[in-house]
């Protein structure tokens, strides 16, 4: 790709990648224009969804956002994309850092949700270590993809305030994009498992080997010796594990909420955990609730809008036939002392003898007639 900046064959290609369509043969595998495939989840087979949804993944880098959709589509964790389990492996788009489609369930029916992950270095503006054109340009890159889809999901690391302001500035940036359309925001706090300072991967080890020395009693013994009743305290893996309040400045849920009810384009936010699982699914079910609100109010403004043409027209109708009746009328008498415009009707001068046609001006009545030309000379009345 010669530009960032995508050219009306490349919007097509996107569009594509974000409409895919179940196949029923075994074969998933279609050409890219680069010519390596693209290869479909293999969940995607035999479900009829009744919509589809279109989402952006944004963050910056290393906030798990393709952890979060390997998750998503897989239901299996890996520190990197291509660790993915070999029987549902992740789709690659050429475009962007990666994406996928897969069901999921929204108030008891079946949508396909298109997610499409857009590299780190597109949410940061040029820098000056950038020397290369197209840098300049990725925020219309940006632009252009908000534009093809309904809802974005913003991602951060809870353990790295400085990703929340990035987000933040993205957010900005989506709304500047999309203007008075409503658009879907989804705040997610990802890794949030760490949120509390805990070694997940300490705290199970720790806690498997605990289980395996329990006494029958169900008590269990520091290496102090201090005896410790089941469920009293913490255990000790959990207190090994937990990591100095020092080490890294985590961004607390209240935080996160507060400032995505700080935005001025509508935001949830909710936090998850891509190692642990933890609301995974309810990350891009929010988002998915997100596009039908934002459908239904975009169809309702779209509705009135309608109803308010069609009432803007009748009522330019109406005015031109009233114009179209005045400008209808068989003539214009003035009167030559008050200046006044006397309108004689068609209908008044078909019904009317031409002798005794008649205007009324300052409440007399004024004969036109040939009496007039022969007893004054002129057309004028004489009162």
């Amino acid at each position: 790709m010669g530009s960032i900046v995508w050219s009306d064959d490349e919007s097509q290609y996107i569009r594509a990648i974000l409409k895919w369509r179940d196949e029923p043969q075994d074969d998933r595998m279609v050409d890219k224009p680069s010519g390596a495939p693209i290869r479909f989840a293999p969940e995607t087979r035999g479900w009829h969804p009744v919509g589809e949804f279109r989402i952006l993944v944004l963050g910056a880098q290393g906030v798990g956002k393709t952890s979060l959709l390997t998750r998503f589509c897989t239901g299996h964790f890996s520190t990197s994309a291509s660790s993915a389990s070999p029987a549902k492996p992740p789709i690659i788009c050429p475009l962007s850092g990666g994406s996928c489609r897969h069901p999921i369930e929204i108030d008891s029916q079946i949508y396909a949700l298109d997610a499409l992950e857009l590299p780190a270095a597109h949410l940061i503006n040029r820098t000056g270590t950038e020397n290369d054109d197209a840098a300049a340009q990725r925020p219309l890159l940006l632009e252009q993809v908000v534009g093809i889809t309904e809802a974005t999901i913003l991602v951060y690391d809870v353990r790295r305030p400085e990703t929340l302001r990035q987000c933040l500035t993205a957010a900005e940036r989506v709304r500047r994009t999309v203007g008075t359309r409503e658009y879907g925001l989804v705040l997610v706090g990802n890794k949030s498992d760490d949120n509390f300072g805990v070694d997940s991967e300490a705290v199970a080890g720790d806690t498997a080997t605990r289980h395996d020395g329990e006494d029958s009693q169900g008590d269990r013994a520091s290496e102090d010796g201090t005896q410790y009743e089941e469920g009293e305290n913490e255990d000790r893996a959990t207190r090994a594990g937990r990591k100095q309040p020092g080490d890294h400045p985590a961004v607390t849920f209240a935080e996160g909420s507060s400032a995505a009810a700080a935005l001025p384009l509508r935001c949830v936010f909710i936090e998850a955990s891509a190692r642990a699982g933890k609301d995974v699914t309810g990350v891009f079910a929010l988002a998915g609730r997100e596009v039908l609100r934002t459908r239904r109010i975009n169809t309702q403004r779209r509705l009135q809008a309608e109803r308010d043409a069609v009432l803007r027209m009748q009522a330019r109708r109406r005015r031109a036939a009233r114009e179209l009746s005045l400008d209808s009328s068989a003539g214009d008498d003035s009167d030559v002392r008050t200046g006044k415009t006397v309108r004689l009707g068609f209908w008044r001068t078909v019904a009317t003898p031409f002798f005794t046609r008649c205007g009324e001006g300052d409440g007399e009545k004024r004969r036109y007639g040939w009496w007039m030309l022969i007893s004054t000379g002129s057309w004028e009345p004489t009162l």
